[in-house]
């Protein structure tokens, strides 16, 4: 009976042993409190708690969010495919479901861009690495569930638009909009501000505060001299001139540096900056007559190379102009095309001029009164294309705003706003004449003789008020 028993035991033993032990599938460790949440509060339907990162489609991202209180079939109906969901593919879904699920908030929104302040918080733009990948038709969606907690980025100041989207982080994006309208105190997300520096002068030079995302002045003691908010080291011109063009260096605080080199009294000609290095240009009215004409110093130990450059100390090369990824090739004198490495033809030929721009994106001249340009798209590998033909008001300055984003001022009162792929993002007219000054952290600036003034616009044509600071 002992054999017979003794066989039947390793027979069982057999078969559990074959039987494998099933995980528990489990969302990611940085995701499950969130999840938690939205299953307590009835957000998840029972066939997507599982299989967390799993890749979600269009058509199951419709479901979850008609799991919204006051959502409608017809906003769905949108929203079908059974295609992955990409990031700005999300970002537009979520938009269109808040017109719904919280319309007050979208409400809100367009009435403080109406009648309070003239723009909301939830357009200022947030100039992403990879921005250039966004299209021009997610750029404000993209914009609103970032400024609202919804959706956030991926590291490295990265958005990635054309990224996946898994169950676990749609069912995060539902929460967090879910949040949107107030129903808990808080949001458990929170993107840090981004910060604006506001100019009192068309150099672009001279610092008179900050404005932050959630639309608050700041001085700049609060926040810091530097426009550049992770440098150490700024350049601040004085003056604007022919040949008596000076300034000086400064720290976050704004203190004058190197005032005792060499003599100059901390006024150079001009400066180029690869921290912890400083090459400065050294201003005519030095007094000693042992000066150098220029150096390099550093700003850390205080050590000096008299008549060197930045490439004799750090044996570095400093580009003077960017290229990208195809070559500008002077076929003739005055004609002009792009190539790829190999020699092959990837463009028209061009009259007069032809210069990059960035983000695979370059200018061709076309002709005179109006001075015309085409804006060519070229990744170097393949034909380019002209995405976009625009009239200059001077000279051929695109001006770039960070992100993919680009201005260029096409009459003393009008101003084309456009993304990398050519589609227009806004167009900016004026009462007064106005020049186009530059580019403050994805903001327009703008200076005028009449009454606007300075004005700050921002890239879907909103104007921003003065600021007190």
């Amino acid at each position: 009976m002992k054999k017979y028993m003794d066989a039947a035991i390793i027979t069982l033993l057999i078969l559990f042993s074959a039987v494998p032990v099933l995980a528990e599938d489990q969302p990611s460790n940085w995701a499950a409190a969130e999840v938690q949440t939205a299953i307590e509060l009835g957000l998840v339907p029972a066939e997507f708690q599982s299989d967390y990162t799993k890749p979600i489609t269009r058509a199951e991202f419709a479901s979850l969010v008609m799991q919204l209180p006051r959502m409608e079939d017809s906003v769905a109906q949108d929203m079908v495919g059974n295609d992955p969901l990409t990031r700005q593919q999300a970002a537009k879904m979520l938009y269109q479901a808040c017109e719904v699920f919280a319309p007050w908030v979208i409400n809100e929104d367009a009435m403080i861009t109406t009648v309070y302040r003239g723009y909301a918080s939830c357009e200022m733009p947030h100039s992403w690495e990879d921005g250039a990948e966004i299209r021009s038709d997610a750029r404000a969606p993209v914009n609103w569930c970032y400024r609202h907690n919804v959706v956030n980025g991926m590291g490295g100041n990265t958005f990635a638009p054309e990224g996946g989207y898994t169950r676990e982080q749609a069912i995060l994006t539902v929460l967090r909009l879910y949040y949107t309208d107030g129903r808990a105190s808080s949001n458990p997300v929170q993107n840090e501000p981004d910060y604006y520096p506001v100019y009192s002068d068309y150099t672009m030079s001279s610092l008179r505060g900050w404005i932050d995302s959630s639309l608050n002045p700041h001085t700049k003691e609060e926040v810091g001299h530097l426009a550049d908010r992770d440098a150490s080291i700024g350049f601040v011109i004085d003056n604007v001139g022919v040949g008596v063009t000076y300034g000086h260096l400064i720290d976050p605080q704004g203190r004058t540096l190197l005032t005792d080199l060499w003599g100059a009294e901390g006024k150079f000609h001009s400066a180029q900056i690869d921290e912890p290095y400083v090459w400065v240009a050294l201003s005519d009215w030095t007094q000693s007559p042992e000066a150098p004409v220029y150096g390099v110093v550093d700003i850390e130990t205080g050590q000096t190379w008299p008549n060197k450059t930045l490439e004799d100390v750090t044996g570095k090369t400093y580009p003077v102009q960017e290229h990208g990824p195809a070559q500008i090739v002077q076929i003739e004198t005055g004609w002009y095309r792009l190539e790829d490495d190999e020699g092959k033809v990837l463009s028209e030929t061009y009259e007069n001029a032809m210069a990059y721009v960035g983000d695979d994106l370059y200018i061709g001249w076309v002709g005179e009164n109006p001075r015309t340009y085409d804006v060519i798209r070229c990744d170097g590998l393949n034909p380019c294309q002209v995405v976009r033909t625009e009239t200059f008001r001077f000279n051929n300055r695109v001006f770039d705003l960070g992100g993919g984003v680009y201005a260029v001022q096409n009459t003393d009162t009008q101003t084309s706003v456009f993304d990398a792929f050519g589609d227009t993002l806004s167009t900016i007219s004026t009462t007064d004449a106005v020049v186009l000054a530059g580019s403050a952290n994805g903001l327009l600036y703008f200076q005028s003789q009449g009454e606007l003034g300075e004005v700050y616009y921002t890239q879907t044509g909103k104007a921003l008020p003065p600021f007190r600071f």
